[in-house]
């Protein structure tokens, strides 16, 4: 056999052998940076940029809420507010609307979280606040009131965009016991509803919309009227506290008064003609409100202004109402947000919301006394108690807020000083000058820590 054909494959092996060694180092020296590179590359783009330092995340709403305000430098201590009258806290969302019953002995409130509470007036003044709570199911409620006998709640859903009523049970001594739906009325509205509210007289109950849409209806739910509001737009609407008028303001500066008129016996509608403009602010009305004799009512609009009007007049003979004071309240506390202005059913107090503000005013305008930065977020209601001597606020923050009106007291002590001059009997005026030493007490102890 040749030799050289027995030899030939072992040389092809073993050339094969040596190229492939030598491309793997020619690998290995040249080819491991390219490698390295792509597996840094690939690796960076999971990792931060190292010149972009890492960002902290963006501040959630729940958490700015969080924040303490501050006001002239200083971080504000509710517990320390000379004004305080309770810190009612429970709601984990945004409450929306408040209100007292005719007695006082009760506030209602509605939040984001699905429920509507029913607080015990007299527990403002312990540690805890007891309540009832009812859970609204895959809805809340947006705007709450009691009806006249205080015995149900009527309140505005969001999602259904319709008025709920509750009827409440209660126990011998009259505490609350249980709740249960009386009644669903029939959704009317196209746009969300921004109040609902029922007449002191029980006769009927109102429903407004931001198109205009001002409804009347039966307690039973069935309609009474639909009424255009002509505001372009409508920011609010409410009953008098004697039945008697519903008011709506909006886009415009006036606000326009109907009279509800029923048959003298019994409970026939008969028509509600628009009787009363108030007419004077440059822009946008946001909000309103009456004393509890329906004689005075308190308006704030987007031109800074709160005006206080007198209403008792005889529209029927083309009167216009009489405009009482007028204070530019933005001159001193501007506000990037919407007003609210709630008069106090005594007429003597102005109570203006804005921007986690209060203020209350003297409601002819010569004196306030500013309550500070009092909430975290937006107040989104001010609520008197009827006996003028407790303003309470709600607001975004979930935080239901009792003040003690300081200003009232102030008019109250000027008017006890007059009835003095006048009174004669010893008795009384003994009494008289037991009150107003009280009240001197208090107000000093109050303005030294405003």
């Amino acid at each position: 056999m040749d030799s050289d054909s027995t030899l030939s494959p072992l040389v092809v092996v073993l050339a094969s052998i040596v190229l492939g060694a030598a491309i793997y180092v020619l690998i290995s020296l040249f080819g491991g940076d390219d490698k390295k590179n792509e597996q840094e590359e690939s690796t960076a783009s999971k990792k931060p940029t190292a010149t972009k330092p890492k960002q902290p995340p963006a501040k959630s709403a729940e958490s700015s809420k969080k924040k303490v305000p501050t006001t002239k430098g200083k971080k504000i201590d509710l517990a320390a507010h000379p004004c305080l009258a309770a810190d009612i806290k429970g709601h984990t969302a945004p409450v929306l609307d408040i209100g007292f019953d005719a007695s006082g002995d009760y506030l209602v409130s509605c939040s984001e979280d699905r429920t509507i509470r029913v607080w015990y007036s007299r527990d403002f003044s312990e540690k805890e606040h007891k309540y009832h709570r009812i859970n609204v199911e895959l809805d809340h409620a947006t705007n709450v009131c009691f009806s006249p006998d205080s015995r149900a709640l009527v309140t505005s859903l969001n999602d259904l965009n319709g008025v709920r009523v509750f009827k409440l049970n209660r126990k011998k001594d009259g505490s609350i016991q249980g709740s249960s739906v009386a009644l669903d009325i029939p959704k009317k509205h196209d746009t969300p509803i921004l109040n609902v509210a029922i007449a002191s007289n029980g006769r009927y109950i109102m429903t407004v919309s931001a198109d205009n849409k001002l409804i009347l209806w039966t307690p039973k739910g069935d309609l009474l009227e639909v009424l255009d509001a002509k505001q372009v737009t409508t920011n609010y609407a409410g009953i008098s506290p004697d039945g008697r008028f519903v008011a709506c303001s909006g886009f415009t500066g006036d606000v326009k008064l109907w009279e509800v008129n029923f048959a003298k016996s019994g409970d026939t509608y008969q028509a509600a003609p628009r009787v009363m403009e108030l007419k004077g602010h440059t822009s946008s009305v946001y909000n309103f409100s009456f004393s509890a004799d329906s004689h005075r009512m308190a308006t704030v609009s987007k031109d800074g202004h709160f005006k206080v009007w007198d209403i008792d007049v005889k529209y029927e003979l083309k009167q216009d109402p009489i405009l009482l004071a007028d204070v530019n309240h933005c001159a001193d506390y501007p506000s990037s947000q919407p007003m609210l202005a709630s008069l106090s059913p005594d007429g003597t107090t102005v109570a203006v919301a804005s921007d986690g503000r209060i203020v209350l005013y003297r409601a002819d305008g010569t004196a306030h006394h500013d309550l500070g930065v009092v909430h975290t977020a937006d107040i989104t209601a001010l609520q008197w108690h009827p006996t003028s001597a407790i303003v309470c606020s709600a607001s975004s923050d979930k935080r239901i807020v009792a003040w003690h009106n300081i200003t009232g007291m102030q008019v109250k002590v000027e008017q006890i000083r007059e009835r003095l001059r006048s009174t004669r009997a010893e008795t009384v005026r003994e009494r008289l000058q037991e009150q107003l030493q009280e009240l001197e007490k208090r107000c000093a102890t109050i303005s030294e820590g405003l």
